[in-house]
């Protein structure tokens, strides 16, 4: 039985290969079988950059979120800065230029947060759900509720005020800070 099928010019070097039997009256595979480990090889090595590339796409797409992404993480940032009382990190997410209402600026909210903190052992900023809207890609106002509660650390806060708040935002290299804010109790 012939192990291999010569390639057409005979030598078996640069000419395609035909085929080669199998062993089973009949039945012929291509030779390129024969060359398996070759191509496994240079599979391997395509499939791992494919497989590279893939992740760097995904990670240059994840780099930086999309405008509305990155404000609402932003929102979530100074909520995590109340409930950690840390006035110093809220600080952080407001612009140099915020203003709040009776003319608040950027040094007498991180005091009155502050004093907001030292009162209470315990903060909570539970927010309701955010009205984001964008005015082109660097700017945007968010709307929503936000609950703010003050205790001792016991099981059920001493205090707990529902805010109505409305918050301007402006983005500088893709970092959202606050520039303004206003807010009015929701119950009286």
């Amino acid at each position: 039985m012939q192990a291999e099928a010569r390639s057409s010019d005979g030598g078996g070097g640069s000419g395609p290969p035909e085929a080669v039997a199998s062993g089973r009256a009949g039945t012929v595979r291509p030779a390129r079988a024969l060359h398996a480990p070759i191509s496994a090889t240079l599979w391997t090595g395509l499939h791992r950059w494919i497989c590279a590339l893939a992740v760097l796409g995904a990670l240059a797409a994840c780099a930086r979120p999309a405008p509305e992404q990155a404000l609402r993480e932003a929102v979530e940032g100074v909520g995590a800065a109340i409930e950690a009382r840390d006035a110093g990190a809220l600080e952080r997410w407001l612009a140099e230029d915020f203003i709040g209402p009776d003319a608040m600026d950027r040094d007498q909210a991180r005091r009155a947060a502050t004093l907001y903190m030292m009162r209470y052992q315990s903060v909570g900023a539970t927010l309701g759900p955010l009205d984001v809207e964008l005015q082109g890609e660097d700017r945007g106002t968010v709307r929503f509720t936000v609950a703010l509660s003050g205790g001792t650390g016991r099981l059920l806060p001493d205090s707990t005020r529902l805010y109505q708040v409305e918050t301007g935002w402006r983005a500088r290299d893709g970092d959202w800070r606050m520039t303004s804010a206003n807010w009015s109790p929701l119950v009286r």
